[in-house]
């Protein structure tokens, strides 16, 4: 009974030994796991910062091209801005060109007429003279779109006349215009100066 009892203690204690072999097996390879998920986080932690940083290359040069472009079109407004100034000086400066162009011939006639008066009928000569710079004034001041406003006649009407004074009349209706101390004037269709009028008013 004695040998039975030692066999069956031996038995038990065999699976003991072969379990702690397995454990450490196992230790084993877990530690070899770990160091290579270890491994492999590294490697996809350099991999994202390596294309983090080209993302962020490309991004730099791309600001640095739309920066330059910005550059470009601010200096291309500035060099439009400038050019646009000089034309407009330009334009005013010679605006009038053509006005004054229609008005030599008037200059001319006026001048004829100073001449003329200072040999043989001055009186005539002047009045024709003026007569002939009036007319022509008039007909070069028309083709730039200047007009008389009708007074005389009509009725009175605050948007074309000024009444300066009224004067008591019984032979025409009353707010008719009488007669003119200034003439009134429009340009194309904006009145630039009104009629200044005598206007009549019915007697008391």
């Amino acid at each position: 009974m004695s040998k039975a009892i030692k066999i069956e203690v031996k038995d038990m204690n065999a699976p003991e030994q072969s379990n702690d072999r397995t454990d450490k097996k196992e230790e084993d390879v877990s530690e070899l796991d770990v160091e290579s998920e270890v491994q492999r986080a590294g490697d996809m932690t350099q991999e994202r910062e390596e294309a983090t940083e080209d993302a962020l290359a490309r991004k730099e040069k791309e600001a640095k091209e739309n920066y330059d472009r910005w550059l470009r079109c601010q200096a291309e407004f500035e060099n439009y801005k400038k050019r646009q100034e000089r034309d407009r000086v330009e334009f005013c400066r010679y605006a009038n060109e053509g006005i004054i162009k229609q008005l030599l011939p008037t200059l001319d006639n006026l001048e004829r007429a100073i001449t003329h008066s200072r040999n043989g009928n001055a009186t005539d000569s002047l009045i024709e003279g003026v007569e002939l710079t009036l007319n022509g004034l008039m007909d070069a001041l028309q083709k730039q779109g200047l007009k008389r406003i009708e007074a005389v006649g009509e009725k009175f009407d605050p948007n074309f006349h000024e009444a300066v004074m009224t004067e008591e009349n019984n032979k025409v209706e009353d707010m008719t215009v009488l007669s003119e101390v200034l003439k009134g004037y429009l340009l194309h269709d904006r009145v630039i100066r009104p009629s200044m009028v005598v206007v009549a008013k019915e007697p008391s």
